[in-house]
This record gives structure tokens, C-alpha cells and sequence, in this order.
């Protein structure tokens, strides 16, 4: 199948005649006009009046099975139609002998050659339809998917579908994700998609950085970064979805560029959705002006959401942070289990210890609400390398444990309501970060166990004798150590250890100007964690049970 479009320009004050030939091919003259088609042989032909600044336009659009013997025959037929179509049709057209098969130069050819590129483009003016017809003995079905101007219609039609449904799904996936306070459990979401695909290049990058502080510092950038790019691409996504929607209707518009694109609707829906007010590029009335209200108050909207959206996730991570950053007084850097139970006055004080594991239920509770609603918080770092929210729920995860499982004590209410609510928080946020647990993890070994005990007794604090209480640890261990260790991996970031590493100093205690004054070590050292013995002079282990239970 051949097909053909060409356009020229209409003589000054032949406009009306050339309608009116129009109404005679559908009315007086229609059964002469397709007689005299299907011995012209072509199958599909419009007809389109293109009014400009610059004049007015005829364009044509011809398919047949053979155009040359159509224009052959056009120009040798004799039959009275053929006869009467030439002095009274083509006289209306200036610069193009139809019959003649060479194109005449003319001062309109600029105006001619600028249509003929439109409609190889695919792009047809959107002037009024003269005349359309089809040959009786081709399937309308079959014409249209065989021409270019029907698959131009098809793939309209598909951009129009397309486009409609992309801004839905984008302002669904922007209204889980900023506004619904609960968490979705649809697993195809274009925010989901957009992290995980974000993931897989900040993990790579992430490995080319052997420094661990650089990594970390580099790993800083991934939270903030990724809910910047989760924003621009919902904006991106919804400009592109308000240009497909425009185009595939084929809207006029008022431009300055005769040659109306899909780069021309992607600009207007560009310049609409942020509210730039250029004015270059204007719809004309009706549907247009409609969408393009209805862009700018999704841009709107988005706006307003983008400004309350990003407090709230700072909010929530300053609330998270402030408890972490307690954590380094009182279980040191990294933190550890065992420095928690040593330093919080489990001997002199358990009723602070019961206060502080009732404090950290609270902040468990607040984690998995926060990170449920808002997943990009847990990409969100720490301040410190040695802190991170996996490793303060791991460390009161540790201690609940221990206290649950082998002090020589009746268990702590507190401590098992406080071990409920982080493990909780652990398990719904490796679900919901997509941290698939890790089999057979073991963070404490027996020799490390025998440590453990030894570094309690020696602060007075007394462990269940045998075997028994290091298997019933390991059991309670395997309830959540598995999906610790796949959040840790997730993003990035290391478990604690079970003891302290010797020597080591929090990360209050050290500045970057301990060489200036070496004695500061030394001082604190003495005045803010006094020997064991001074531990046992205030209260000895046997006394501790009875306080314990107070």
C-alpha cells in the first residue's frame, strides 16, 4: 500500500468555492465522486482546509495500490467527472498542477514545504475536514491500521491511555507515600521501585571507597539524596504524563511555532506543572485550558506536600537521634549490652535501669511507627560512624536478653515489654525495607559468653551458674538476630559487638584537639567512671537481687 500528503496554498478568495467542491464530493456529486475514486484506484483520501497568518492551506492525504497510475490516470481521464473535476478543482490551488508531476515553485513554496514536513511528520494540521472517504470494498479496520494516519490515531489513542493512567499512578504512589499514615503492602509501587533501583547504584558505588569513613560518609548522602530524587521523579513523571495526554489529543495551540510537536506539549505541561507562567505556548479554548488548570493545581498540591513532607521526615529523625546520641554515655562506643547493664547502676540504682528500659520501649514504638510510615527515615545516618539505629535496637535487644534469661534475678516487667516492642520494630521494618533474615547468625560464641560473665561478675553483677542460661539465650537470640543482621546488611551499617573493645574511648570523651591537651583522657577516666571496687563498696553483689526486685 503507497501513500502520499502534500499541501498548497489556496488562491486569495477561493476559500468558500473550495468548501462548497467539498460539500458536492459528500452530497450532489457523491456517487459520480466514487465511481470516478475506485477508477482512480485509491483506497484512502483526505481532504483538509488549514486556515494560517499567512493564508489559507490545503493539505491532502492519498493511499492507494498504485499512486502513479492514480496521477496517470487523473491526468489522460476523459470521462465526464474527470472532466469536470479539473477546470473547476484545480483552479483553486496556486503553485501545483495536480496532473503535472513536478512541484512549481512559487512566493507561497516556504508555507507548502512546511506543511508537506508536517505531515511526513505525522503531525496533520488541525484544520477542518473537508471530505474523507474510504474505498467501499477495503475494511474500514484494515484502511485505517494500513495508514499512516490511522496508526498516527492508534498511537494517540495509546499515548492518551498511557498518560491518564501514569498521573494516576502517581498520584496514588505520592499520596501513600506522604500522606497515608499506615503502611502499603502493594508491592508494585513506583516509589518501592524507584529505591530499589536507586539501591542497587549506591551500593555499587559505595564499594569502590576502601576508607570505612569515607564509605560512611558517602553513605551519609543516600537518604537525603533519594528523597530528593523520589520527588523530582514524581514531578518529572507527572510533566511527561500531562504532555502524553495533550498530545494524544492532538490539542491547538497558540504558538509562535507552526510546527507543533510532542517536544511543544512536553514544554507547555513543563512550564504548567511548575507554574512558570511564560505564555509562550497558550492552549486555545475548551479541553485544553481544562488539563492545563488541572496541571497547575496538581502542581500545586505536589508543592504544598513537598514543603510539609520534608519536616516531618527531619522530625522524625531528630527525635530518633536524640535518644541515640544518649546512648553513647551510657553503653559506650560502639554500645554494647554488657557496658549498658555496668554503667546504668544495675547494682546501687535498678530503678533506673527499670526507667531507662521503659524510656527505650517508648523510642522502639516511635521507630516503627515513623519508619513504617516514612521508609526513606532508615536510610537517614547517624552523626557518628559507631551509631546507628540498627545497632541501639540490637544493643536493648542484647540487654533485654540477658536480663531476661540469665540474671540471678526475677525477670524485669519492663524487660520484657521493652524486648516485645524491639523486636517488633525489627521484624516489620526488614519486611518493609526488604531484608531478608539471615540464617544460622551466632554474635556471641562460648568463649565470648565466658567474657561476658567474667566482665559482669567483675561489676557486681551476678549470672546464672551451667549451661542452662547460655542455651536459653541462644534461643531467645535466634528470635531476632536473623533479622537484625539483615537490616545491618540492608543498609549498610555494622552490628555491635556483645563487650566493649579494650581501651576504647566513647565518642563524648575524644575531640579533634586531644593532642593539644593529653590530660583530658586521663580525667575523665578517673572522675566519671570510678574503679569496680568503689561499685562494691556502695553495694555488694549479694544485695543486689533484693534491689533488683524492689
Amino acid at each position: 500500500m503507497e501513500s502520499m500528503a502534500f499541501a498548497f496554498p489556496v488562491k486569495p478568495g477561493k476559500a468558500q468555492e473550495w468548501r462548497d467542491r467539498g460539500r458536492e464530493f459528500r452530497g450532489a456529486r457523491r456517487n459520480e465522486y466514487l465511481a470516478f475514486r475506485r477508477r482512480w484506484g485509491l483506497t484512502v483520501n483526505r481532504l483538509y482546509f488549514q486556515h494560517t497568518p499567512q493564508g489559507d492551506l490545503a493539505v491532502f492525504y492519498l493511499e492507494g495500490h498504485d499512486l502513479q497510475r492514480a496521477f496517470q490516470y487523473l491526468r489522460t481521464a476523459q470521462d465526464p467527472f474527470a472532466a469536470w473535476l479539473r477546470p473547476h478543482t484545480l483552479d483553486l490551488f496556486e503553485g501545483f498542477d495536480l496532473t503535472n508531476h513536478h512541484w512549481k515553485r512559487s512566493p507561497s513554496w516556504p508555507l507548502m514545504h512546511r506543511a508537506w514536513k508536517m505531515m511526513k511528520r505525522g503531525t496533520a494540521p488541525r484544520g477542518r475536514l473537508v471530505h474523507e472517504a474510504h474505498a467501499s470494498h477495503d475494511s474500514p479496520v484494515r484502511g485505517i491500521l494500513q495508514s499512516r494516519v490511522g496508526s498516527m490515531m492508534i498511537l494517540r489513542l495509546l499515548a492518551v491511555i498511557f498518560g491518564v493512567a501514569l498521573i494516576v499512578l502517581v498520584a496514588l504512589d505520592a499520596f501513600e507515600t506522604i500522606v497515608l499514615p499506615r503502611r502499603v503492602t502493594r508491592r508494585i509501587r513506583l516509589a518501592l521501585i524507584f529505591y530499589r533501583t536507586a539501591r542497587l547504584g549506591w551500593v555499587f558505588l559505595s564499594h569502590l571507597f576502601r576508607s570505612g569513613s569515607r564509605r560512611d560518609a558517602f553513605l551519609g548522602y543516600v537518604g537525603p539524596l533519594s528523597l530528593l530524587g523520589l520527588l523530582l521523579f514524581w514531578a518529572v513523571l507527572f510533566v511527561f504524563g500531562f504532555a502524553l495526554l495533550l498530545w494524544g489529543l492532538a490539542l491547538p495551540l497558540n504558538a509562535l511555532d507552526h510546527a507543533i510537536s510532542f517536544l511543544t506539549y512536553l514544554y507547555l505541561s513543563g512550564t504548567t506543572f511548575f507554574t512558570l507562567g511564560l505564555g509562550d505556548i497558550t492552549p486555545v479554548p475548551g479541553l485544553g485550558r481544562f488539563l492545563v488548570v488541572s496541571e497547575v493545581a496538581f502542581g500545586f498540591v505536589f508543592l504544598a506536600l513537598v514543603i510539609s513532607y520534608v519536616p516531618v521526615i527531619y522530625q522524625a529523625f531528630s527525635r530518633r537521634e536524640r535518644r541515640i546520641s544518649l546512648l553513647d554515655a551510657r553503653a559506650g562506643s560502639p554500645p554494647t549490652a554488657v557496658e549498658l547493664l555496668r554503667r546504668n547502676s544495675a547494682v546501687t540504682h535498678p530503678e533506673e535501669l527499670r526507667t531507662l528500659l521503659h524510656e527505650w520501649e517508648v523510642w522502639c514504638a516511635d521507630i516503627l511507627e515513623s519508619h513504617l510510615s516514612y521508609p526513606i527515615l532508615a536510610y537517614y545516618r547517624s552523626q557518628h560512624e559507631q551509631q546507628s539505629w540498627v545497632e541501639a535496637l540490637t544493643v536493648i535487644l542484647d540487654t533485654c536478653a540477658l536480663i531476661l534469661t540469665s540474671l540471678e534475678v526475677p525477670p524485669l516487667p519492663a524487660a520484657r515489654y521493652t524486648f516485645a516492642a524491639a523486636r517488633h520494630a525489627v521484624v516489620d521494618l526488614a519486611q518493609v525495607l526488604g531484608a531478608s533474615p539471615m540464617a544460622e547468625v551466632n554474635r556471641l560464641s562460648t568463649d565470648e559468653w565466658t567474657r561476658v560473665r567474667d566482665h559482669l561478675a567483675a561489676a557486681g553483677i551476678p549470672l546464672k551458674e551451667g549451661t542452662a542460661s547460655e542455651k536459653k539465650l541462644a534461643k531467645l537470640r535466634e528470635t531476632y538476630e536473623p533479622f537484625v543482621s539483615g537490616l545491618a546488611k540492608r543498609i549498610q551499617v555494622a552490628l555491635p559487638p556483645w563487650l566493649p573493645p579494650e581501651n576504647a574511648l566513647d565518642d563524648w570523651q575524644t575531640s579533634a584537639w586531644d593532642e593539644q591537651f593529653p590530660s583530658i583522657h586521663h580525667t575523665l577516666k578517673q572522675v566519671l567512671r570510678p574503679p569496680v571496687n568503689e561499685i562494691h563498696s556502695e553495694a555488694s553483689a549479694n544485695d543486689f537481687p533484693r534491689r533488683l526486685d524492689r
